[in-house]
């Protein structure tokens, strides 16, 4: 009876731990890849402590130019959950495909996302990239928004018991987004409308002149790895003069060489660096990110006394 009576108070005790683990989530189980900064930031935002998000991409590389190493496929494949951006943007998603391990999932979080068509721009003159899906769709703070549904629902799926937590997360991290959006269009509302032209190292920019009502007048295409040609430069110098474009704005992490020749040769500002690929080692957030975009590109497009204001 002894015996009998001290397994009932084990199988009760353990149940008890059990319970106790699933009323937490099973923090420890859920294990989540990210190819790209900005989703490592979103699994962090709603998945919280219940979520070990490992950063494949680091914040301080070009996405248009990473490949995961060995031993980064060696940490996904601990992973049971794989974040990429989707909309073509990671050429090997192919190779992570075919080599995933049984329970794991690959999800592109772009490609329910309504995608942009880069149309041909007066100052871009890449013909490999004309009417090709722009991939940079996190510039938009909607897009953020649905991401963060997509990734919340991967995640309540793979944890049902932690759900109503990823869910709520999920919520409080979208009012942190309204917020931001009321903020930058308050500081966007400060340049004249003759003046919305942002012209970027390259095309990556769409999704938020389309949001903030700029005209996009990027020197490449899509991809931050194209060199324009002599005689692309001097087209591009004769556009920007025409257009009367104020400010050209480089990019972190992208070879600033071709924007500082058209800035010599046009004589116009050079404006601060933008982040077009992911956030600053300094401050990992999407947040962040956003207001340092927003604060450059009002720095250098809206008049002096405004700014003073």
């Amino acid at each position: 009876m002894t015996s009998m009576f001290l397994k009932l108070i084990v199988i009760h005790a353990f149940s008890a731990i059990l319970c106790t683990l699933a009323a937490l989530g099973g923090s420890a189980q859920l294990s989540v890849a990210s190819l790209n900064p900005v989703l490592t930031d979103l699994a962090r935002q709603i998945g919280g402590e219940r979520v070990t998000v490992i950063e494949l991409m680091r914040t301080d590389e070009n996405p248009h130019a990473y490949n995961p190493t060995p031993r980064q496929l060696q940490a996904a494949g601990q992973a049971q959950l794989i974040l990429a951006s989707g909309k073509g943007l990671e050429s090997y998603l192919q190779d992570i495909r075919d080599n995933l391990t049984q329970g794991q999932r690959l999800l592109e979080v772009g490609a329910t996302i309504p995608s942009l068509i880069a149309e041909h721009s007066d100052c871009g003159h890449d013909h490999h990239h004309h009417d090709a899906v722009d991939p940079h769709w996190w510039h938009s703070i909607k897009n953020i928004k649905r991401a963060g549904r997509i990734i919340a629902a991967a995640l309540a799926e793979l944890a049902p018991q932690s759900s109503d937590y990823f869910h709520t997360r999920r919520d409080e991290y979208n009012r942190k987004l309204d917020q931001l959006e009321r903020w930058a269009r308050k500081e966007l509302a400060t340049i004249p409308r003759s003046e919305r032209v942002l012209t970027t190292a390259h095309n990556s920019f769409g999704y938020f002149c389309r949001d903030f009502g700029f005209e996009t007048a990027p020197i490449l295409g899509l991809s931050s790895e194209t060199t324009p040609e002599p005689r692309q430069i001097t087209e591009i110098v004769k556009t920007v003069k025409l257009k009367n474009i104020k400010a050209v704005f480089p990019e972190k992490n992208v070879n600033p060489k071709t924007v500082e020749t058209i800035a010599r040769e046009t004589g116009i500002q050079l404006g601060g660096y933008l982040l077009a690929g992911s956030p600053e080692k300094e401050n990992p957030t999407y947040e962040a990110m956003f207001r340092h975009n927003v604060s450059t590109i009002t720095k250098a497009l809206a008049p002096m006394k405004t700014q003073a204001q």
